[in-house]
């Protein structure tokens, strides 16, 4: 189980029948940002002892099988978050990430993202499969941010498109009837969609670069050394790929 640990795509095998935990349905589609946020600083003290010991000696069994169920709780709670609960997730994900001590919206300082990945110590294949995906995945965003743009001009012809920031989840903008148009109105739909799809982007790079790619021990040190923010499948793949945050 150590030594599976770091096999790479590891991370995959955490969502093994026999590991998902029994979760009410209605209640994970009732569940907020808040609760997210707080199931995520609750396991977290226990993941760090794990991974300290699973550092310091390599063949620690029980600690490998206790990170293992660990992390198979948590992949289960979020994974099914994201398609019960999208909105929640959404806003969890948002703008750069929640500072979890402030409980507040701040970006990460440059370099962020470049320090964690340099922890993961990532084989050679997975900085190319992660540099692979984040080339796919900056093209898609080009065509959702040009469709934004578009959109946008057109429902605020007065004023000047805005250019697109980091990829990062963008919240609904949300306007008075006395600011609207009946422009406006007939195009919020389509924006709607189109924020749907870059939610869309971010969930397949989530589950390609932490279900597919990383073994659950790197998945573990990217959840430890991102802290007090939420590990950014975007930034790491980024940095993989040589990408300044």
């Amino acid at each position: 189980m150590a030594q599976l640990a770091r096999t790479p795509g590891s991370a995959r095998l955490l969502l093994a029948p026999e590991l998902i935990p029994s979760y009410d349905d209605e209640s994970l589609r009732s569940i907020g940002k808040q609760q997210l946020l707080e199931a995520w600083k609750a396991w977290l003290p226990e993941l760090s002892v794990l991974l300290l010991k699973l550092e310091t000696q390599p063949d620690d069994e029980p600690a490998a099988e206790r990170m293992r169920k660990l992390l198979a709780e948590n992949a289960f709670l979020f994974r099914h978050a994201s398609v019960l609960a999208p909105e929640a997730m959404m806003s969890f994900m948002q703008a750069g990430s929640t500072h979890m001590e402030a409980m507040q919206i701040a970006a990460p300082p440059p370099g962020y993202w470049q320090k964690v990945t340099k922890m993961l110590d990532l084989t050679a294949e997975q900085v190319m499969d992660l540099s692979a995906v984040y080339s796919i995945f900056n093209e898609l965003m080009e065509r959702v941010m040009a469709e934004r743009r578009s959109l946008k001009a057109q429902m605020f012809q007065d004023s000047q498109a805005q250019a697109a920031g980091p990829w990062c989840p963008t919240p609904l903008p949300t306007v008075s009837p006395e600011q609207g148009t009946l422009k406006y109105f007939e195009l919020l739909p389509a924006l709607e969609r189109n924020m749907r799809k870059e939610s869309a982007a971010h969930l397949l790079v989530r589950g390609f670069v932490f279900g597919r790619t990383l073994s659950w021990l790197q998945f573990s040190r990217a959840a430890v050394h991102a802290y007090p923010f939420f590990p950014s499948a975007t930034g790491i793949a980024a940095a993989a790929a040589g990408v300044p945050d």
